[in-house]
């Protein structure tokens, strides 16, 4: 059974006219017994205002609903208020429910006549007041009402002077039509806009050091925090953060409460996204959960990651972990110093290094890989790999190396530079400047290397061959053995020349007189002499023109 005693009720109601620092609040303190014994422990009560002992009206209830109090040895104490409107001069009982657990509360047998303080009682009374007699600070901070107020009731005369501060006038009792609207120009900031404001004088904002907070639905939008070095602006989702210590940060927007944007370095920026980090100085990230660690590195995308400074990362899952490096498509790493990494897959953990197309490698400084599967393992290679699906690797530093199996063609300009240039300084026969291999070992291979020239009056030939030293200038043979050499001085040596005098190589046969050509073969004159390119090395005949000159074939000297 729950029985409760009433120890103690201070009333305190504050009327229009009443003193100094009394409000609507009143103590209510009582003894609890449950059972007979004075309960220890947390309880819940529900206080409502009643017009009768018994049945008649409920006029008002707490809020909240529910008052929850200790109770210690039986005994409590809590605030109740029920406003001003209600306590007209009638009389009123309190009606108390109780439960000191969970379940229905239980009401108690009778109600309790609530009485007046003298407090009270000298407010009703003042039934006038002497003009000039009410001064500011017998004025309770927020007293004033509206509804507090007969229309005319309160003159000039009857105030004194500044009495009524701001302080004094309860919030919402000024009305529109209450104020000078002409004076909100330079006063408040309209919804439908200013005039006459002046820049520096007149801004939307705070005077002293603290944030400002715009919101939208309740729920802050933006927020603006005073720095020593520069503000930081941090916009988006609530739950969006810039670590303490941090200045000139900027959150854009974005962010969720499982994805939430998040700046820890000086000077770092977020643009938007979701899930977004920037912990580098100076960093930028950009995107859906994109991190830049690095001094001034950049994120882009879907989860890339810039954590080398100055690093770039861009696209899906790119890595770009060298300083200066770059990483850019899908999945690519640079982890070499000012690096980069293109395409889907590609690795470029060399400095310097390069490597761009379909899961190609750079792994050593200085080097290049390109297309699918290239591998430049070798200081300074470049390595250029076709669709393929095997790796390609160079085999040696500074290489350049190509897997080009539909062919390979360079196409120069048409003026005096040669358009395609093979150099080098290589000695000894088998360290060849440049090696032309056809491999195939079946069947009928084809040329190595086939020249043509398609058309036009050649006057150095397809083939043009030269050296500025001695010696021989060429030489050709098989797998075992030279069998023919070219020298520098014009001299062909070979094993046999085999010129065909076949008649079913020939047309267009005419009978001449054999004693007429005998005689202007015997009419040729002839000369010992040596060819400009050797000298010292005599020759006996007759010369092209002359037989030209005794037989005149063709127009050219046959």
């Amino acid at each position: 059974m729950l029985r409760l005693r009433f120890a103690a009720l201070l009333f305190f109601l504050s009327l229009a006219i009443a003193a100094r620092a009394q409000t609507t609040t009143f103590t209510y303190q009582g003894q609890l017994l449950v059972s007979g014994s004075p309960h220890t422990g947390l309880a819940e009560f529900q206080f409502t205002l009643w017009d009768a002992a018994s049945g008649g009206a409920q006029l008002a209830a707490t809020s909240p609903a529910i008052t929850a109090a200790n109770v210690t040895n039986g005994l409590f104490a809590t605030s109740l208020d029920f406003g001003a409107a209600v306590f007209t001069g009638a009389d009123r009982w309190l009606d108390i429910q109780v439960r000191t657990g969970l379940g229905a509360f239980t009401p108690l047998t009778t109600r309790q006549r609530l009485t007046a303080t003298p407090y009270a009682i000298r407010a009703r009374e003042a039934a006038a007041v002497p003009n000039g007699s009410i001064t500011g600070a017998m004025i309770a901070n927020g007293a004033v009402g509206a509804s507090g107020l007969a229309d005319g009731a309160v003159t000039l005369t009857k105030l004194f002077d500044n009495s009524v501060s701001s302080a004094k006038i309860a919030d919402g009792s000024v009305q529109a039509a209450d104020v000078n609207a002409a004076s909100f120009d330079t006063t408040f900031w309209r919804t439908a806009g200013n005039t006459g404001t002046t820049p520096g004088t007149h801004f939307l904002g705070t005077a002293d050091n603290q944030p400002l907070e715009i919101r939208v639905n309740g729920q802050r939008a933006l927020r603006i925090e005073p720095r020593p070095s520069s503000p930081n602006y941090l916009g988006g989702h609530p739950i969006n953060v810039i670590s303490n210590g941090v200045d000139g940060a900027t959150i854009g927007g974005g962010g969720e409460p499982s994805a939430p944007q998040r700046i820890g370095g000086s000077y770092a920026t977020i643009t938007g996204g979701c899930g977004n980090t920037a912990t580098g100085l100076g960093s930028t990230a950009i995107g859906y959960f994109t991190t830049s660690s690095g001094f001034g590195s950049v994120s882009m995308g879907l989860s890339t990651q810039a954590s080398g400074d100055q690093a770039t990362a861009i696209g899906w899952g790119s890595l770009a972990s060298g300083a200066n490096s770059t990483a850019m498509g899908n999945g690519t790493t640079a982890s070499g110093y000012s690096s980069t990494a293109m395409g889907w897959g590609s690795i470029a953990s060399g400095a310097y290094s390069t490597a761009m197309g379909d899961s190609s490698s750079a792994s050593n400084d200085w080097t290049l890989a390109a297309g699918h599967r290239a591998r430049a393992i070798h200081t300074g290679a470049f390595v250029w790999a076709d669709s393929n699906s095997a790796d390609f690797a160079s085999t040696g530093n500074n290489q350049f190396r190509v897997r080009a199996a539909g062919g390979m063609e360079i196409v120069g300009s048409t003026n005096t530079v040669e358009s395609f240039k093979v150099s080098g300084a290589r000695n000894g026969f088998l360290s060849p400047v440049g090696l032309v291999e056809n491999n195939s070992t079946t069947g009928q291979p084809g040329p190595a290397m086939r020249l043509v020239t398609k058309g036009g009056d050649s006057t150095t030939g397809v083939l043009s061959v030269s050296t500025h030293g001695v010696g021989l200038l060429a030489t050709f043979g098989n797998a075992s053995a030279f069998v023919s050499t070219l020298t520098t001085n014009g001299t062909w040596t070979a094993l046999a020349f085999n010129p065909t005098s076949d008649r079913a190589a020939k047309e267009n046969f005419v009978a001449i007189d054999p004693a007429e050509v005998l005689e202007k073969v015997a009419a040729l004159p002839l000369a010992r002499w040596n060819y400009k390119a050797a000298p010292g090395l005599d020759h006996i005949g007759p010369v092209a023109q002359d037989f030209h000159a005794a037989f005149g074939l063709n127009g050219e000297d046959d």
